[in-house]
């Protein structure tokens, strides 16, 4: 499909094959070619369903010269660790080929990217919001010549603490030919509403049911009472058997850093 239909460029589809991509999941069927032609879009489908690789192949069709003018395509993800997924990603696809792409996060190693000098030798920029916005008031990133913009977890990023960020983001990408794609695994009709009023004439595509709870994940529910319960709840998952790996969110930092220094105390191997 990508070869014929879409014309993709061998490279992205020799690291496609590489990396045993065998066929299209839906999500990627409906985006790719909306966002090859150039328009708007908000698209919402369940976390595992193939989003990322559906906006990396967008961008990788419409970035494919040889032109030094800078940034054509940028990638805002709500965290450091997201981005770096994305980039992994970006750099698995390109690999082989002079698509020039930089990760700017905080932990990232950006001086090349950020010297006037170099600016011009990338392509495809993924970034966390904070770290673009302090690159564009320093003047370290030019997006005047961004034609992609992608929002991953979209509904995270339009809210208010991302909000004022995303929004001078878009003020920095001044080209008339921006297409602006969002990509969610949820997306609150506010939200939704919102994004409208900063999109031209956006696509809307569902896989799936709306912010219905993803198949792929073992889901419970269990009453803890007040906030102490949780902790104890925590510790008779562990006593049960339960084998970590696992990810614990928390509502704030305060709250991460308190739960740390409790499973250390329970002897618990924990990162923060």
């Amino acid at each position: 499909m990508l070869c014929k239909e879409h014309k993709y460029q061998p490279f992205v589809l020799r690291n496609l094959e590489k990396f045993g991509f065998k066929q299209p999941t839906p999500i990627q069927m409906q985006a790719i070619p909306v966002a090859i032609h150039r328009r708007d879009l908000i698209a919402n489908a369940p976390t595992g369903s193939g989003k990322t690789l559906a906006f990396l192949l967008s961008i990788l069709h419409q970035v494919h010269s040889e032109e030094k003018i800078g940034y054509r395509a940028v990638v805002v993800s709500p965290t450091r660790e997201l981005a770096t997924q994305i980039f992994d990603h970006l750099r698995n696809l390109t690999s082989g080929r002079k698509v020039r792409c930089c990760l700017l996060t905080k932990n990232s190693a950006m001086a090349q990217a950020q010297d006037p000098k170099m600016r011009q030798k990338y392509d495809i920029l993924v970034t966390t919001p904070l770290r673009l916005v302090h690159a564009i008031q320093n003047k370290e990133a030019d997006l005047s010549h961004v034609h992609s913009l992608v929002l991953d977890e979209a509904d995270t990023l339009m809210e208010k603490g991302f909000l004022e960020q995303v929004d001078e983001i878009m003020a920095a990408c001044t080209s008339s030919q921006l297409q602006i794609s969002l990509f969610s695994a949820t997306m609150p009709s506010s939200v939704e509403q919102m994004a409208k009023t900063i999109m031209k004439d956006p696509v809307r595509i569902i896989v799936g049911t709306q912010n219905a709870a993803t198949e792929l994940v073992d889901q419970q529910l269990v009453f803890v009472g007040q906030e102490e319960g949780k902790l104890l709840e925590l510790r008779n998952m562990i006593h049960r058997g339960f084998k970590p790996p696992c990810l614990l969110f928390v509502q704030s930092i305060d709250r991460a850093r308190d739960l740390f220094h409790e499973l250390v105390f329970e002897g618990i191997n924990v990162e923060s």
